[in-house]
């Protein structure tokens, strides 16, 4: 934690110069109304899911494991 008050903003700073550059697309990510609901019901899906597996929930090994494994991947339709 002390590392990270001292030295987190610089860290973070610097994987994002690094990691940036390679991040633009091109692509003008504008979502509709429906999309935009969409990802925000992901989101709040995520964190729940994240939230439950934090906490002492009752869960298999291999389940949590499969969960964590696939958390905030993308949906395939």
């Amino acid at each position: 934690m002390q590392w990270w008050q001292n030295k987190g903003r610089y860290a973070v700073d610097r994987l994002n110069k690094i990691i940036l550059p390679f991040l633009n697309t091109g692509i003008d990510w504008q979502f509709n109304e429906q999309q935009h609901k969409q990802l925000k019901d992901y989101y709040e899906a995520n964190k729940l899911l994240a939230s439950c597996l934090k906490s002492d929930c009752d869960v298999d090994k291999k389940i949590r494991e499969k969960i964590e494994t696939n958390l905030l991947l993308p949906t395939i339709q």
